[in-house]
Formats: C-alpha cells, structure tokens, sequence
C-alpha cells in the first residue's frame, strides 16, 4: 500500500499543466510554478540556458510574462528537472462531458 507520503511527494514533484481545448496552457500558472520549482532545486534561468540550450532571451522574455514558452522546451526543462508534465482534466468540457 502507498503511504499517504508517497502520494504527496509524488504530486509535489510534478508540474501541474492544464490544458484548455481554446488555448494551449494557462502561461502565467505555467510560469509560477516553474519559478517554484527553480527555486526550489536551486537551478538558475541562467543554467537552463547553459546545459539545455534555451534561448536566454526566449528565457527572459518568458520568466517576465513578455512571451510565450513551446510545450518542447517545457518538456526539455522538466526532464532536465527531473520531473513530469501532468495533463488534467477539467470538471466539464465545452463538450458538455464531465
């Protein structure tokens, strides 16, 4: 059986990503949870930029809400991180499904 441990730290070391059917992803829950969990592991924008090759500019840009970031680099990122991008579902969808 998976202790209640287990489970929080398996969700805590996710990055929650919702997609929505009219737009690609919400930026700005995309982008504080990603400075959360730099911070947290301690990794600069400045090292992402250094061991994966991202655009420090795109970076930049990103970080301060002036661009958008490619679901490919925040697959790249998260791998490099160590963790997962989770899809969730909304409660209803524009379908009318639940």
């Amino acid at each position: 059986m998976i202790s209640l441990n287990e489970i929080k730290n398996t969700i805590r070391n996710k990055i929650m990503l919702v997609i929505y059917p009219s737009i690609d992803y919400k930026e700005s829950m995309v982008r504080n949870r990603l400075r959360e969990i730099l911070q947290r592991e301690k990794v600069t924008a400045y090292r992402l930029y250094k061991e994966l090759g991202i655009d420090q500019g795109n970076l930049s840009k990103f970080f301060n809400g002036e661009a958008g970031i490619s679901l490919m680099k925040l697959e790249q990122i998260a791998e490099y991180l160590g963790y997962d991008i989770v899809f969730v579902r909304r409660k209803r969808s524009r379908k009318g499904g639940s």
